[in-house]
C-alpha cells in the first residue's frame, strides 16, 4: 500500500510541475506579446511641419496659437518639425485661439506627413496631409423619434429622419480654407427656419437671433479631414451625445464623384 500510494505521488507531482511549466511558459509568451504591442503602439508616429505662408491677407496672429495634438503641445511660431504619436482610436487636436479653446478630433496616419500654417481670410490655421490631402464625409444614425437636421462645415446641410440613417454628406468648403477643422452640428428641425436668418439689423440683433438658434443645437462637434475619411455619428436622446466612428476611406471614384459638380 505504501509503494502504490508513493507512485501515485510521484504522478501527482509531476502533473503538477507540467502544468506550472506550462504556466510559465503562457505567461513569458503573454508578456512578450504585450511588450510588442507596447513597442509598435509606441512606434506608430506622424510628423507635422510648421510653416510661414507670407501672404498679407494671412491671420497675423497665428504665432501666437497653442497647438496640441494627442498631448504634444507647441505654439504656431515654432517652426518646423514635430513628431505626433498616434492613438490607436481618434487623434486629438486642440487649437487655443485669442483665448478660445477649439477641440476637434482627427485622423493621422502612420509615418505620414503633414504640413499647418496660417490661414487665409476664412481660418485661423490650416492642417493638411502632404500626400493626397481629401475632405471626407460624414453620415448620421438618428436614434430619436423625430427628424432632425445636420450642419456640416457650416454650408452643408442634410435631414436625417426619426430612426433612420441619411446619405453621406461631403464636407465641402472653401477653396481658400479646405482643411480647416468642419463643424458638425446635429440640431432640432427649428434650426434652419427662415426666422433665425440674420439679414440686416444691429449686432445687437443678431446676436440675439444667434442666442435664440442655439437651443435647438443637440451636439456641437469639430472633425478635421485629411484622408478623405469617412465618419459615422450616432446621436441618441437618452445619451445627448454624438457618438463617432471612422468607417474607412474614400475610394478615388467616390472622390472624383464629390468633386464634379
Amino acid at each position: 500500500m505504501q509503494i502504490r500510494y508513493l507512485g501515485k505521488h510521484q504522478k501527482n507531482l509531476q502533473t503538477r510541475a507540467i502544468c506550472w511549466s506550462l504556466y510559465f511558459i503562457m505567461k513569458g509568451i503573454f508578456t512578450i506579446a504585450i511588450l510588442v504591442l507596447t513597442v509598435k503602439a509606441f512606434s506608430q508616429t506622424a510628423t507635422i511641419s510648421v510653416v510661414g505662408t507670407g501672404h498679407d491677407n494671412q491671420y497675423d496672429k497665428f504665432d501666437d496659437i497653442l497647438f496640441s495634438f494627442n498631448g504634444k503641445a507647441f505654439f504656431g511660431e515654432y517652426k518646423g518639425d514635430h513628431k505626433i504619436k498616434i492613438n490607436g482610436g481618434f487623434d486629438e487636436g486642440v487649437a487655443i485661439i485669442e483665448g478660445d479653446t477649439l477641440n476637434f478630433k482627427l485622423k493621422f496616419k502612420r509615418d505620414e506627413s503633414y504640413t499647418i500654417k496660417p490661414g487665409c481670410c476664412c481660418a485661423a490655421f490650416t492642417l493638411t496631409a502632404d500626400s493626397k490631402p481629401n475632405r471626407g464625409t460624414i453620415k448620421v444614425n438618428n436614434r430619436t423619434n423625430r427628424d432632425l437636421t445636420l450642419v456640416l462645415a457650416e454650408m452643408n446641410w442634410d435631414t436625417i429622419r426619426a430612426n433612420s440613417t441619411n446619405k453621406p454628406v461631403f464636407a465641402y468648403e472653401s477653396a481658400m480654407c479646405l482643411f480647416k477643422p468642419a463643424s458638425v452640428l446635429i440640431t432640432e428641425m427649428e434650426y434652419g427656419e427662415s426666422k433665425y436668418q440674420y439679414r440686416s439689423g444691429t449686432k445687437a440683433a443678431y446676436k440675439k437671433l444667434l442666442a435664440e438658434r442655439r437651443k435647438f443645437i443637440l451636439s456641437n462637434s469639430w472633425f478635421h479631414f485629411l484622408h478623405g475619411e469617412k465618419i459615422e455619428i450616432t446621436y441618441d436622446d437618452k445619451t445627448g451625445t454624438a457618438e463617432y466612428k471612422m468607417t474607412g476611406y474614400l475610394t478615388p471614384k467616390e472622390i472624383e464623384e464629390y468633386n464634379t459638380f
